[in-house]
């Protein structure tokens, strides 16, 4: 499947599944969502053991963490229903985030095992935050 996703104005997360034309809005930030991070594990589609992660950063100072459900769709469907779960917020600096990058696990493997986020914000902060299957991210050293 092809995604596009849009942080907006109003806190949300949008997203549109070019191949069927579906459409969702989810709420989670409580300002602007001033950047987007995809951390694409191949769990949707051939990876039972990973998961697809959404990073959204937002004016609210805060690290949204979302995962990716798929599913094919059944006999009775024409289409597959895919929908943004949200599994944790992290308080990551005390003004507004600018900008967030994913780096994979084979950046540093040892030290990162799941991927490495990180951000930075109007508080003249840069931040690491390690990945890990907890739902929230723990800064990383």
């Amino acid at each position: 499947f092809r995604l596009v996703l849009t942080g907006n104005d109003d806190g949300s997360l949008r997203m549109w599944v070019l191949d069927s034309g579906q459409h969702s809005i989810t709420m989670g930030h409580t300002n602007t969502v001033s950047a987007i991070a995809t951390a694409w594990t191949g769990h949707s589609v051939d990876d039972s053991t990973g998961r697809d992660l959404i990073f959204t950063c937002g004016f609210d100072g805060d690290i949204l963490t979302w995962e990716i459900s798929f599913q094919p769709k059944k006999a009775d469907s024409t289409d597959d229903t895919i929908r943004i779960l949200p599994v944790g917020r992290t308080k990551a600096h005390r003004a507004e985030i600018l900008c967030c990058v994913y780096f994979p696990p084979d950046v540093s493997l040892a030290k990162y095992p799941n991927g490495l986020l990180v951000t930075a914000g109007n508080d003249m902060t840069i931040k690491k935050w390690q990945v890990s299957d907890r739902h929230e991210l723990e800064l990383a050293g």
